[in-house]
């Protein structure tokens, strides 16, 4: 942290203040502008809210950018799709390289839950401050609830700047609600703003703020889930498998052969819809039960501190639940099936694994892998609108 106290001279005599945030979450934009209505007008003075959510048809984008590069206070809604937002992404450089150089005041809000939790997003001040996004229906008890605390959080964040006049002996505190003498005495003073210079200082440490490139963040976060999906078939896909094994070990006294298939009834039918359907089916339901409750998490989820619920942060209904995972494994799992055949030509049982095979069981992970490199998305999620996030602490 540095010592220097960034100090802005508002030429107008007003706060500009501009909310950054993906099209998806221009609707929270609103209903905060909403809720700030009382703080906007009750302020000695003028603040001023811009963002893109306002923009009516026809109007020139360029204006709303110029705008962004003069704001005071810059207020960014965190969510996925505002990281993964290309034109957003290069906006909130250029905000934070104008907060390095105490040209501005960044904040944050976090609309919906994502993987926040790296830099430079955990570096500036998070609201709300309890680290809860606006959509956790598990936390807030109504939406109302949500936005108001955030609205008294950014009311408090701007009131703790100082605004005066350069040559005031006193450094007053931004007011609070005006006395009834007071909006008496400014109706008959008309005090124009735009003759006076005030000064906007930021009475909090200032933090220096790196800004990682956003592939090193979407590789960690593809990592963290390839992990947490290895750790799900070693606790799902393979205990079933081996139980499975087991049994047949048990009741047949022999090793298990599935090198022929002849008719629906053949007992090599059944070996082969044991050691490949059985395992998995218990992969997909018992991963989804596990997202439908009140975990939201697979255990590779769970160990990994990730959960998963829908665009709005609600909890997975079942049946969401398991087309997930269906899809889940469908696309990007298809290559777990290789591990019976892997297992079987170890105790020398079948034959070794043709190259086709291979081929043919993990090209829907390579494409599961393209499709995250080109769209930064996961195919599964965007197909059934659910999101990954971090863990949330309720």
């Amino acid at each position: 942290m540095t010592s220097t106290t960034p100090k802005r001279i508002l030429k107008d005599g007003s706060i500009n203040v501009y909310f950054l945030a993906a099209k998806e979450d221009n609707e929270v934009c609103l209903e905060i502008k909403k809720f700030l209505a009382p703080i906007i007008r009750n302020s000695e003075v003028p603040i001023e809210i811009h963002g893109e959510f306002d923009i009516l048809a026809g109007q020139d984008l360029g204006l709303y950018q110029a705008k962004l590069d003069e704001a005071e206070i810059v207020i960014a809604f965190i969510s996925s799709d505002f990281i993964d937002d290309d034109d957003i992404h290069r906006q909130f450089t250029n905000a934070i390289r104008r907060y390095n150089d105490n040209e501005t005041i960044l904040l944050q809000v976090l609309v919906r839950n994502c993987m926040w939790k790296s830099k430079p997003y955990v570096q500036l001040q998070i609201l709300p401050q309890n680290r809860e996004p606006l959509n956790n229906k598990q936390f807030w008890n109504s939406e109302d609830d949500a936005l108001t605390a955030v609205a008294y959080e950014i009311s408090d964040a701007i009131s703790s700047f100082i605004v005066k006049k350069p040559d005031a002996g006193q450094v007053p505190a931004m007011p609070g609600p005006p006395s009834a003498e007071d909006l008496e005495n400014q109706a008959e003073n008309k005090t124009d703003y735009n003759k006076n210079e005030f000064v906007l200082q930021d009475t909090h440490e200032h933090t220096t703020i790196k800004l990682r490139g956003r592939n090193s963040y979407f590789m960690r976060t593809l990592v963290k889930r390839a992990t947490a999906y290895v750790l799900d078939i070693l606790f799902t896909f393979v205990p079933v498998y081996v139980i499975v094994f087991g049994l047949h070990y048990l009741f047949t006294n022999e090793l298990p052969n599935c090198n022929e298939v002849n008719t629906l009834f053949d007992r090599e039918f059944w070996c082969h819809f044991n050691f490949y359907v059985v395992p998995t089916m218990g992969l997909v339901l018992i991963c989804a039960l596990f997202e439908a409750s009140k975990k939201q998490a697979t255990i590779g989820k769970m160990i990994m501190k990730m959960q998963t619920t829908d665009q709005k942060g609600n909890s997975l209904s079942f049946g969401k639940s398991l087309r997930r995972n269906f899809l889940r494994f469908l696309i990007g799992g298809l290559w777990v099936l290789l591990i019976p055949e892997l297992m079987r030509w170890g105790i020398g049982d079948t034959d070794q694994p043709t190259l086709l095979l291979i081929l043919g069981l993990s090209s829907p992970l390579l494409v599961q892998i393209a499709y995250f490199f080109k769209t930064k998305k996961i195919i599964h999620d965007r197909l059934t609108k659910t999101v990954v996030g971090e863990k949330l602490s309720s």
